[in-house]
């Protein structure tokens, strides 16, 4: 729908784009429904879910945006790293491209938090995830560009201090 990333995505490309994101899940969480979700393969992740593929065929590429809440529940980073590692060699076995977006900032945040983001992202953005033949957008920069707005973010394109709008989601898409 409208103020998706994978809508912006479909506008653009005019190929299908399945979003399969749960709204305020870890990385952890996201690793275990995996193959199922992302990769398209029979898996049980006990969730409650079941175990068949919810995908028609697997994809071509797969879009991470994942971490940001492990760093706001206290997750350690080297657990972040490891599964968006985990997830990207994943993908690269099932030969699927995977495009991973590093973690955005916030209005309100720590300073363990902001250490913690920037922990990651200097992963990410140092190539990291090189050996997988992943690619990393720096969602981060964006987020904060100040061409958008002195306060780090453009309000018109952040909803809620850190979910894109719909026109966040297309200059983030374009």
């Amino acid at each position: 729908s409208i103020g998706q990333l994978s809508y912006h995505l479909r506008q653009l490309t005019k190929m299908r784009w399945y979003n399969q994101g749960i709204g305020g899940e870890t990385s952890r969480q996201t690793r275990a429904r995996f193959y199922r979700d992302a990769v398209g393969v029979n898996s049980n992740p006990i969730d409650g879910r079941g175990s068949i593929a919810t995908l028609p065929s697997k994809p071509y590429i797969i879009p991470i945006i994942t971490g940001i809440n492990d760093v706001f529940s206290g997750y350690t980073t080297n657990e972040v790293i490891e599964n968006l590692r985990w997830m990207a060699a994943t993908a690269n076995e099932y030969g699927i491209k995977c495009v991973v977006l590093n973690l955005p900032g916030d209005e309100i945040i720590s300073q363990t938090q902001a250490r913690n983001i920037e922990i990651v992202n200097k992963f990410l953005n140092e190539g990291g995830l090189d050996p997988y033949n992943a690619v990393v957008v720096d969602y981060n920069k964006w987020w904060k560009d100040p061409t958008y707005n002195s306060l780090n973010v453009a309000t018109s394109l952040i909803v809620d201090d850190i979910h894109p709008s719909k026109v966040g989601y297309d200059s983030l898409a374009n």
